[in-house]
């Protein structure tokens, strides 16, 4: 039981912190400089889920022998290099000589 309310505990502060982070934003809006387009949102979004495909792996290696585990792994990763090497694209201006900082960047350096 103790356990939940602590669980509970951190939670609540994790939202309240988020919250306080994110308050200008939501109060005021998203500056024109730090909106993404849909499709970049995505390609986080699927970052994400392959970083989280990990526990995928251990999974399977509680229920597969060692060489099929090995194989398996093989194969996904031969899978995701030729899934990135034709259907993802390098973001427009990711590797710029300046980095433009945003007003958000600029707001939270003046704390």
């Amino acid at each position: 039981m103790i356990s939940y309310i602590v669980i509970a505990l951190v939670v609540l502060y994790q939202l309240v912190q988020i919250y306080r982070v994110n308050k200008p934003i939501l109060t005021k809006g998203v500056p024109a400089d730090d909106k993404y387009r849909f499709l970049d949102v995505g390609r986080l979004c699927f970052s994400y889920v392959a970083c989280f495909g990990a526990i995928c792996f251990l999974t399977a290696y509680t229920f597969v022998s060692d060489s099929t585990f090995f194989l398996i792994i093989g194969l996904t990763a031969l899978a995701t290099f030729l899934f990135c090497i034709f259907l993802l694209k390098e973001p427009a201006g990711a590797f710029e000589k300046e980095y433009q900082l945003s007003s958000v960047d600029r707001e939270m350096m003046g704390e």
